[in-house]
């Protein structure tokens, strides 16, 4: 009757009684060594159905003395990624490119779990007060840039007397203003995923996904935030009464402001 023995990862066989016991006696098979022949349903430890063992077959007297007449392929052997066994097929399962045994599966799902990220701990959101701080710097910041332009157009009026020129004045430095603020955030926000006030206080502005946002969603979010000044920033108290502290805007683009320390 063949045998056939793993070593390693790899199978080896065939090989009669004689030759099996002959390595068995030189040590390259032990009690913990995966076997199979035609008898057996699947690979087995050598101890439990080698010669002696509690489950060994004696082959019949017709096998004795002569080599197998049939071709008979062991079935497929795998190595288990966590203890590192020689399993049969059916004693292991897929997780992604790894083979996992059944004795070691519990304590795989126990190192995912206690890997697993918590939601609640991870993602921390940055709420109302926070982000009426950083607010205050990123405006700061805006209402520097346009006032040192308002003082350069109001030397430019008293210097001409031409007073005609203060509504539009009023008018361009409204738009100017509001580009500022725009650009600033297209920039900080697209590159960094922050304004200045915001990375001030570790704070980040990512989408429902977690992912970084854009210059396109940048700018977007910067013009919808102008909707939460118009309905007399209402828009921005929805933050201090939403779960997961969300604006208008962060409610029209999709986004999330969340604590990145």
């Amino acid at each position: 009757m063949n045998w056939y023995y793993t070593d390693g990862e790899k199978s080896f066989g065939p090989i009669d009684e004689k030759e099996l016991e002959a390595l068995v006696d030189k040590g390259r098979i032990d009690a913990e060594t995966f076997v199979w022949n035609k008898n057996l349903p699947q690979w087995m430890p050598y101890g439990d159905v080698g010669i002696g063992g509690p489950l060994y077959v004696p082959p019949s007297e017709t096998d004795r003395g002569k080599k197998d007449s049939t071709v008979n392929v062991p079935p497929k052997i795998y190595k288990c990624s966590v203890c590192g066994n020689i399993l049969p097929e059916d004693d292991v399962t897929h997780e992604g490119d790894s083979l996992i045994c059944s004795n070691c599966q519990p304590i795989l799902d126990q190192m995912m779990e206690n890997k697993a990220p918590d939601s609640k701990t991870t993602k921390r959101y940055g709420g109302f007060w926070i982000r009426l701080f950083a607010k205050f710097i990123d405006e700061f910041i805006v209402f520097s840039i346009a006032i040192a332009l308002w003082i350069g157009i109001k030397t430019v009026i008293d210097i001409t007397g031409d007073r005609h020129m203060l509504l539009a004045y009023i008018m361009v430095s409204i738009v100017v203003l509001i580009s500022i603020d725009i650009s600033l955030s297209w920039f900080f926000i697209g590159k960094y995923g922050s304004t200045p006030g915001k990375m001030a206080f570790g704070l980040k502005i990512v989408t429902s996904q977690g992912e970084a946002v854009n210059h396109g969603l940048a700018s977007k979010r910067s013009i919808a935030e102008i909707l939460s000044v118009m309905l007399l920033f209402i828009g921005y108290i929805m933050a201090a009464f939403d779960s997961e502290k969300r604006t208008l805007h962060d409610r029209i683009c999709d986004t999330r402001v969340i604590l990145d320390i």
